[in-house]
């Protein structure tokens, strides 16, 4: 079911725990695909420009949670400040 601003249910359906079956923004956008097709290189896997904000931690969280979630298939992630934008990388090591 799509739900939308003004969606009508007689009843809610049963929650469910938060972030249980939707998937990563890893897996929607293709990143393991990428990083398999260039072991050993750091790829840069997203960019957000600073845009006036002091700090950004979206990035720096994301790589942590994903170091986690995904470091025992090989996988590696950082975030970077630089020249100006935030960037998140990630890395395939082949076992």
């Amino acid at each position: 079911m799509r739900i939308k601003i003004g969606t009508k249910l007689a009843s809610l359906p049963t929650p469910r725990k938060f972030g249980v079956g939707a998937e990563t923004i890893f897996i929607r956008k293709g990143w393991d695909k990428t990083l398999q097709e260039n072991p050993f290189m750091w790829v840069c896997l997203d960019v957000l420009p600073k845009n006036g904000m002091k700090s950004n931690g979206t990035y720096w969280t994301r790589a942590k949670q994903y170091n986690e979630r995904y470091g025992s298939e090989g996988y590696s992630f950082s975030a970077r400040y630089l020249d100006g934008v935030y960037t998140f990388w990630g890395r395939y090591e082949t076992k």
